[in-house]
């Protein structure tokens, strides 16, 4: 939900300044500031494409300047205005916008690959929020700034409040556990460290109590983190049958009946009753 948030903020200030850089009487002279801001995005993309297929470092770096530069100049955007550089921030701020829809991709695609059902329908809803959202701030842009009429006083405030939600979204992006992941880090809130490793061996006793066997306790590892049986079946090289057969047999021995259910008991194994505790109130209200 962040991260979709997150999106359909950046899309529709994207819309809107997307029109404002390109097609307003603010961009310049004529179509010639939109066409060289268009460029700029090209080149943008194709920098981008070099450096995370050449790179032999994690891409993040690239990520972090983007947004900063993108964020720096659209504050910067109100005071140029009506002046020959306008041109310059808006070929900026369009490619920080170009490695921020970078960045909304991959994230998107990670977690249709590792954590989603229907990969086709994660990013599709993701696109067609994009779509969307990227339309509607062009309606609000040709609206509020126009094509050919004189702008109003209001547009580099207007401009401003744009920069605004785009700063949020910025947040929402980052404070999202999926982007740490990207980022190469761990996940915030106790989930590294000693925290991390006294989790994993609350699964594991858990594991051992509910008797599950050594592929099958891999297997639930994989799953309580989050991850669909296609990612684990290839993870771990096995078909997909196989991967359901034993999570159908952790199921099972766990007490749950679908995915979901099986996660919220690995979130808090401590807290998990034993196959012979559940056993032990039936009998004593059968004795009863």
């Amino acid at each position: 939900m962040t991260l979709l948030c997150a999106v359909s903020l950046v899309m529709t200030g994207f819309g809107y300044l997307q029109h404002l850089v390109s097609f307003s009487p603010i961009a310049g002279d004529g179509a010639s500031g939109g066409i060289l801001v268009q460029v700029a995005r090209g080149v943008a993309s194709i920098l981008i494409f070099a450096i995370v297929v050449l790179a032999k470092r994690r891409p993040s770096p690239v990520y972090r300047v983007g947004l900063l530069a993108m964020i720096a100049v659209f504050m910067l955007m109100a005071f140029l205005f009506g002046t020959d550089l306008f041109w310059v921030s808006g070929a900026i701020v369009i490619g920080g916008y170009t490695i921020l829809d970078l960045l909304i991709w991959v994230a998107f695609s990670q977690i249709a690959y590792a954590q989603s059902r229907d990969a086709l329908r994660t990013v599709a809803l993701m696109r067609l929020i994009a779509v969307l959202c990227s339309s509607a701030g062009a309606a609000i842009g040709i609206a509020l700034v126009g094509f050919d009429e004189a702008p109003s006083g209001n547009v580099a405030a207007e401009t401003t409040v744009v920069g605004y939600l785009v700063v949020i979204a910025t947040v929402l992006l980052l404070s999202s556990e999926d982007m740490w992941m990207l980022f190469g880090r761990p996940r915030p809130g106790g989930m590294a460290g000693d925290d991390s490793a006294g989790r994993e061996a609350r699964l594991t006793a858990w594991f051992e109590r509910i008797g599950l066997t050594a592929r099958e306790r891999e297997i639930a590892s994989l799953l309580a983190s989050g991850r669909t049986q296609p990612w684990i079946a290839e993870r771990l090289g096995i078909s997909e049958n196989t991967v359901g057969t034993h999570v159908r047999h952790i199921y099972q021995k766990a007490g749950v009946h679908d995915r979901q259910q099986f996660i919220d008991l690995a979130s808090s194994p401590d807290e998990t009753p034993s196959p012979e505790p559940r056993e032990t109130p039936e009998s004593l209200t059968g004795d009863a």
